[in-house]
Formats: structure tokens, sequence, C-alpha cells
């Protein structure tokens, strides 16, 4: 934890002086950012998939042309 004021605060960059204070609702607000940056890592991480298939198709593309002479 940081100094008193800043302990439970949720201070906003860019702005200077805005800070909100949490209090006990800061350690489900911290669960909750933790959570959602996981899925958000599981949800970008799923969507490798989907995405080869378009390189595939374009790299196959692109090896015909270079082989037939392009």
């Amino acid at each position: 934890m940081g100094p008193e004021p800043y302990a439970t605060s949720l201070l906003f960059p860019f702005v200077k002086g805005l800070a909100i204070d949490l209090g006990y609702f800061f350690i489900l607000f911290g669960g909750f950012v933790i959570m959602a940056a996981g899925n958000s890592v599981n949800l970008t991480d799923g969507l490798d998939g989907p995405a080869i298939v378009p390189v595939m198709v374009a790299a196959a593309c692109f090896c015909a042309d270079r082989l037939s002479g392009g």
C-alpha cells in the first residue's frame, strides 16, 4: 500500500488532483481489474486461430504467383 491518502484511491492520469477514494470497495475493484485483464488475454489468444486462415490463403496465393513466374 502507498501513502495514506492514496492507499485506496483511484487516481486519473493527466487530470491533476482528481482522486476518488474507494475505501473497502477498492478490493472488489482490484479483483475486477485482474479478472478483466485475464479475460482480455484469453479473448485475444482465442482470436489467433481464426486469424491464421486468411494468412494461410494469402501466403498460398503469393507462393502460387511466385512459382508461376509472376
